[in-house]
């Protein structure tokens, strides 16, 4: 068996000596390392959870940003294309109008030059008649070379 005698006194003493000088050297200086890593590693994600937080408020700012501009480009597009549409239909009017004023005075032109047709017509119905009764009749009808 094993036998204690006071050796073994010793021996734990120089085990807690031993124990003791390598908490104060080793392990504390390991554990402040440790916890200064677990500091700045826990700040560095508190920063990069901020920094991820004010990114997406920004993200969703412009989001809302491009929302809006493109809204409005929808609305100047259709205000322009009102514009547009109406700048078409007067044109379209003002070119009617003066497409029925054009037509209104040929019209009136015309009805001008048939009547003056008609006067000259009705003037030489007389003088066709008669030359028209001569050749029919052989005999000269004519307003006073043979009357």
């Amino acid at each position: 068996m094993v036998s204690v005698d006071q050796t073994i006194f010793i021996q734990i003493v120089i085990f807690l000596l031993t124990v003791l000088v390598i908490n104060v050297f080793m392990f504390k200086p390991i554990f402040r390392t440790l916890e200064k890593r677990y500091k700045l590693i826990d700040g560095a994600r508190d920063e990069a959870d901020k920094l991820n937080k004010k990114t997406e408020i920004k993200i969703h700012s412009y989001n809302r940003r491009i929302i809006a501009a493109r809204q409005q480009a929808k609305e100047e597009k259709q205000r322009m294309i009102a514009e547009g549409r109406e700048l078409e239909q007067k044109q379209t009017n003002d070119a009617r109008k003066k497409t029925e004023e054009v037509i209104s005075k040929a019209s009136k032109e015309i009805q001008k030059e048939m009547e003056i047709a008609r006067k000259e017509i009705k003037a030489q119905i007389g003088d066709l008649a008669l030359e028209i009764a001569s050749k029919l009749g052989g005999r000269n009808f004519g307003k006073g070379k043979n009357a």
